[in-house]
């Protein structure tokens, strides 16, 4: 079977040229975030200029573990694939046991995801139903004591 034949004249000189435009891109956003930073700086002094964390920083922080296990998974994968010894047993057993931990790994972070969301939704529900309870008690406390006053006239 023969190989497919792949224009790599085309594609590494493509690709080089979306990476340059894409880091240009990235630099020139990065620059008006610390312009802003700075005018924003300017009015109020106790405004921060050093910049928050990037997009893929916080990604990294809060999903790295997981992506680094999926892409080794995946690898693992590709190599049990693409052996050309016969299947056996083990082989079998490899790749389940990737195919079951990658589905884990996927599973645990969208779970962790959902609960994130679900107790910031179940905070702000508690601090609503304290706003709700303290008008509720205020326009209680007053109605007594609007009835107290009709029972001493």
């Amino acid at each position: 079977m023969e190989q497919p034949n792949i224009p790599w004249q085309i594609i590494i000189p493509t690709a080089a040229a979306l990476l340059v435009a894409m880091s240009a891109r990235h630099s020139a956003y990065l620059a008006r975030q610390q312009q802003i930073r700075i005018e924003k700086h300017r009015v109020d002094p106790t405004f921060p200029l050093e910049p928050p964390p990037s997009r893929i920083k916080v990604f990294f922080r809060r999903h790295g573990a997981a992506a680094v296990a999926v892409v080794a998974n995946v690898n693992l994968l590709i190599y049990q694939l693409t052996r050309s010894e016969p299947i056996t047993r083990w082989t079998i057993l490899i790749i389940g046991f990737v195919l079951c931990s990658t589905l884990y790994i996927l599973v645990s972070e969208e779970l962790s995801a959902h609960r994130r969301a679900l107790l910031w939704f179940i905070e702000n529900e508690i601090e609503r139903g304290e706003r709700e309870l303290k008008v509720v008690t205020d326009e209680l406390v007053n109605l007594t004591e609007e009835v107290e006053k009709g029972r001493t006239k």
